[in-house]
């Protein structure tokens, strides 16, 4: 197995982690212990990493990073949703 393919693979593993975030929203209804900075720093990093992969047309780094991109949307969205919601 080439370690181009055992990236990938493991590349994308990790693009879902935000999701477990998201998961915990969920089951706690609220996103007050969740940095919706470091997400977005998150996200800018992805963006940079995916704009890098195309520019040098490496497909790992396109894929794992668009799915990065799409997981951490999502959790940000989640959170966004609660913090609306929460009464301060």
């Amino acid at each position: 197995m080439s370690i181009e393919i055992v990236a990938g693979v493991y590349g994308v593993m990790m693009s879902l982690a935000p999701m477990l975030q998201a998961r915990r929203m969920r089951q706690r209804r609220s996103s007050a212990d969740v940095s919706i900075v470091y997400l977005v720093v998150l996200e800018i990093g992805f963006a940079l990493y995916l704009a890098y992969g195309l520019s040098i047309s490496n497909r790992v780094l396109v894929a794992t990073n668009s799915v990065s991109i799409a997981a951490t949307s999502l959790t940000l969205m989640i959170a966004a949703l609660y913090r609306r919601r929460s009464p301060t």
